[in-house]
């Protein structure tokens, strides 16, 4: 065994007296996250210790799945977006929806304001329409005249209900029998005091009149709405919507063969011809009342004028009959070639709501020459005109 290796023997002895010394069988150096471990190698020339680096495991990070958390909304009913003009109320029984759709003087209906026990200047038209769901399981009448709408400003009230009286110009409702899950809607005006268009604060629904105890409310009962607020923001709305649509009154265009007459207050268009062989003068008169108020005429006041200023007036009329308060007595004047109802001279006529109105009067001349007749005029209280015209036969 030459030196050489002896020597090599000698370090490999050594070298595994340390290791076997150290509690780890290997030497580990973490350079920059690289792990070294050193291994002993013998060549046929010459011992080395050469150092073998290693590469480490490498960790494997784990990809984190990010899972995005759905956040569960419990499902909400949409709240209905009503109009200012609008109310809406409801229980277990029932759904109601109000519009308030606009607001007239009473004066513009005259065969209703007769029909009001007290009729009182300022009183006032609400009109609506009105919705009703049955939510119960059993049917039930609905009343629309029980419905009530009550108002106060300071130390004033009033209140205002529905009329039953048809063929008023007032829009009435019938009694509805409504099933389970059925809907009604209808029109309906209510009248009563200005106060409760400007300050209503509750509305009610009360079945308990006698008349009403006839019908079926088990399902149904009374309500009332008393959200003040909500109740007079809807139904004072009704005065916006009015004022929208209308329109300033004009001055009315002549037709053909009428004469134009025009006052501060109105303004008259008409035609005037002899009929019934000159037994009749035939006045067609239309008019436009121009103030914005619920203007009455007098109709004894429209007259003609023949030579010698004899003055007559007519006492044989057609006109509609929602223009005035009472009907008078159907006329037994046998005209020829007249249609339609002809009535005795009326009380008053009224105009409507646009400030129109219309009637055909009928002049007996009691066979004068009807060319003789040279004016026609209107003196009433209201207003006044004369205008000269020309007959010819």
């Amino acid at each position: 065994m030459n030196n050489r290796r002896i020597i090599a023997l000698i370090l490999l002895m050594l070298f595994c007296s340390c290791e076997s010394s150290d509690s780890s069988s290997e030497t580990s150096v973490m350079v920059s996250g690289v792990t070294s471990s050193e291994t002993i190698s013998e060549t046929n020339n010459e011992t080395e210790i050469p150092i073998v680096f290693a590469k480490a495991e490498t960790e494997i990070p784990t990809e984190e799945t990010t899972v995005s958390e759905t956040e569960e909304t419990e499902g909400q009913e949409t709240e209905r977006v009503l109009a200012d003009n609008q109310l809406e109320y409801s229980t277990k029984n029932i759904y109601i929806l109000m519009e308030f759709t606009g607001v007239d003087e009473l004066g513009y209906y005259p065969q209703a304001a007769n029909h009001q026990l007290k009729y009182l200047e300022d009183d006032r038209v609400l009109h609506s329409n009105i919705q009703i769901t049955n939510l119960s399981e059993r049917s039930f009448d609905f009343i629309p005249s029980a419905i009530i709408i009550y108002g106060r400003l300071k130390n004033t009230s009033g209140c205002m209900s529905p009329v039953n009286k048809k063929d008023t110009g007032i829009k009435t409702a019938d009694i509805f029998n409504i099933d389970p899950g059925e809907t009604v809607s209808f029109d309906v005006d209510f009248v009563g005091d200005k106060i409760c268009v400007e300050s209503a604060y509750e509305i009610k629904y009360s079945a308990s009149s006698t008349k009403a105890k006839e019908y079926n409310n088990t399902a149904l009962g009374s309500f009332d709405i008393t959200k003040r607020t909500a109740v007079k923001k809807a139904v004072s709305a009704a005065l916006d919507i009015q004022k929208a649509s209308e329109v300033t009154p004009a001055m009315l265009t002549p037709r053909e063969g009428e004469y134009s007459v025009n006052t501060p207050k109105n303004s008259y268009c008409f035609t005037v011809e002899p009929v019934d062989d000159g037994r009749y003068i035939k006045v067609e008169l239309r008019l436009q009342c121009l103030t914005g108020e619920p203007e009455r005429f007098e109709p004894l006041r429209f007259r003609l004028t023949r030579k010698g200023d004899y003055h007559t007036s007519s006492h044989d009329w057609c006109f509609d009959e929602l223009l005035t308060g009472t009907l008078p007595d159907v006329s037994q004047a046998n005209i020829s070639g007249v249609t339609g109802t002809l009535y005795n001279n009326p009380f008053y006529l009224s105009v409507r709501s646009d400030g129109s109105s219309e009637c055909t009067m009928y002049f007996f001349t009691a066979n004068d020459n009807v060319e003789d007749y040279y004016m026609f005029s209107y003196d009433g209280e209201n207003d006044f005109f004369e205008c000269i015209i020309n007959i010819k036969t």
